[in-house]
């Protein structure tokens, strides 16, 4: 497993040719590397392939399997532009959101939060600079405003209710 995975730039990050993705989600899926895995924790797949010379690489990455906060509670996010810190995205919580994001990246100063969507990381995982609470910013350093445009999407989308709805019932006999 060790030679299909290489150290990404953070911690926590691992990249993995595109090409030894089949082979390591196969050993990944052995029980034996399953019951191996630090409690609390799993391993889950970057949105995007990165290229580093010419080959191609996905992002692999250790994050807690408990989410500290989900987007149930997210009002607003909107991508926008900042003369000192560049590009950024902006975002709001509710009261009982924001209380619970204050507790928890209270906690998580100077470590990386991801941003999960679909079982999959949004984009490299900001840095918590101090206890945010119910209003933040994610600053994308040297990103263009459309990766906030994105980012910002990802996040809204992550907010919205999805209800299920009957779209047509049919009777099936035996026949």
């Amino acid at each position: 497993m060790s030679k299909l995975v290489a150290p990404g730039s953070i911690p926590g990050e691992y990249m993995v040719a595109t090409a030894d993705v089949p082979a390591l989600e196969r050993i990944l899926a052995m029980p034996e590397i399953q019951s191996a895995m630090p409690p609390g924790r799993e391993l889950l797949w970057g949105a995007d392939t990165v290229s580093s010379g010419a080959a191609p690489f996905r992002t692999l990455y250790m994050v807690e399997s408990r989410p500290i906060i989900t987007g149930e509670y997210l009002e607003d996010a909107k991508p926008n532009q900042d003369p000192i810190q560049g590009t950024i995205v902006e975002f709001r919580f509710n009261n009982e959101g924001g209380r619970r994001f204050r507790s928890e990246t209270g906690k998580n100063v100077q470590n990386y939060m991801a941003i999960v969507l679909d079982d999959k990381v949004m984009g490299q995982p900001p840095v918590i600079i101090q206890a945010i609470g119910a209003r933040g910013q994610i600053t994308m350093t040297g990103r263009p405003l459309q990766a906030a445009q994105d980012l910002a999407l990802v996040l809204r989308a992550g907010s919205l209710p999805v209800p299920l709805k009957v779209a047509e019932v049919r009777q099936i006999g035996a026949s």
